[in-house]
């Protein structure tokens, strides 16, 4: 049941209306029991075509609309055809609920999952094969609503932002095989003003990272100058400035970097989330300034608090330090290794 929940729920309605219809001749009156059928059979469709929501959700809006579809059948069963619109009846709440926009979300969940999938190589295949599938399904939609590709989304089921979130998880699960440059034409692929607002200097910053490990400087840079500071998460902006700082050094700005994320910790007033990526950048720098022992002290800081895999996971990004950072997660600089997107 991949369809959209109102088109499906319209469907097993009417289909089942048919049924009821054909044999209600050869059926006592009742109203309890046509009512009771279409309380079920809405239960069980709407429990499947919300199969993406969180299990407590989904099932306290097919438990509810159950609920209410038994009183709203027992009500229409009192007058003719009290087999058909009995039925019929049952399905009022729940088809109210899906044109009111309950489920809308459910690709936004689904996709979420899948994300996470993509970590795991075992299920990164069906997962990729999925989010590509979803794709393609919210590209026409996104288009039909806004085919200037001006307009942001209205909400997160809407197909722009559904679209965006689809390349996102089709590009973090290509990183993780290595093959940076498709991740990063993907997501290049998506209209910037399709990137619902709270995600777009994240997804920015993950294009930007891909480009890097792709050996495209300048498509690293360019993608954050996309990133308006006026619409960037005050708690996003750490994140961004660390990415920027990853993207001078590479440059050849190596001071033009240390200035962002500072010679030592702390510096620049940077969250704990974040500052392994300021030391990974911070020890670029200071190799490009001939300074290897304090370059070697702050990569030893990230192995210590963090481990040799999140030194690996900046291997393919390359830069002034990689020499280093493959020694010290021992590895050979040929060996890349699997890149996560760089999150906030």
């Amino acid at each position: 049941m991949k369809g959209r929940p109102l088109q499906v729920a319209v469907v097993v309605a009417l289909v089942g209306a048919g049924v009821m219809a054909l044999f209600a001749s050869q059926w006592p009156p009742s109203r309890v029991a046509p009512a009771g059928i279409g309380a079920a059979v809405v239960l069980l469709t709407t429990s499947a075509v919300l199969r993406e929501l969180r299990r407590r959700d989904r099932l306290a809006i097919a438990f509810g609309a159950a609920f209410l579809g038994w009183f709203a059948g027992l009500a229409a069963a009192a007058g003719v055809h009290p087999w058909v619109l009995g039925y019929l009846g049952a399905w009022l709440p729940a088809l109210l609920l899906f044109v009111g926009g309950v489920g809308r979300e459910r690709l936004a969940f689904e996709l979420e999952r899948l994300e996470n999938e993509a970590d795991e190589a075992a299920t990164r295949p069906k997962a990729l094969r999925r989010a590509a599938e979803i794709l393609d399904e919210t590209r026409e939609g996104a288009r039909t609503l806004d085919a200037t590709a001006t307009q942001g989304p209205a909400h997160p089921g809407d197909p722009r932002a559904l679209h965006a979130y689809a390349a996102q998880v089709v590009g973090y699960a290509l990183a993780h095989e290595e093959r940076f440059e498709e991740a990063a034409r993907t997501l290049s692929a998506v209209p910037r003003a399709w990137m619902p607002v709270p995600m777009r200097a994240l997804m920015l910053g993950n294009l930007s990272f891909w480009w890097l490990c792709a050996g495209d400087v300048t498509a690293a840079a360019m993608a954050l100058e996309e990133a308006q500071d006026g619409e960037v998460p005050e708690a996003v902006r750490p994140a961004l400035r660390a990415a920027r700082a990853a993207v001078l050094v590479r440059s050849g700005d190596a001071a033009g970097a240390l200035d962002i994320v500072g010679r030592q910790d702390r510096e620049r007033g940077e969250p704990p989330q974040v500052r392994q990526r300021y030391r990974v950048t911070r020890a670029h720098a200071l190799v490009a300034l001939g300074e290897e022992a304090a370059a070697r002290a702050e990569l030893e800081r990230v192995l210590d608090e963090a481990g040799p895999h999140e030194l690996r996971r900046w291997l393919p990004a390359r830069g002034p330090a990689v020499a280093l950072l493959a020694t010290l997660c021992g590895v050979t600089t040929e060996e890349r290794g699997g890149a996560r997107p760089v999150e906030g």
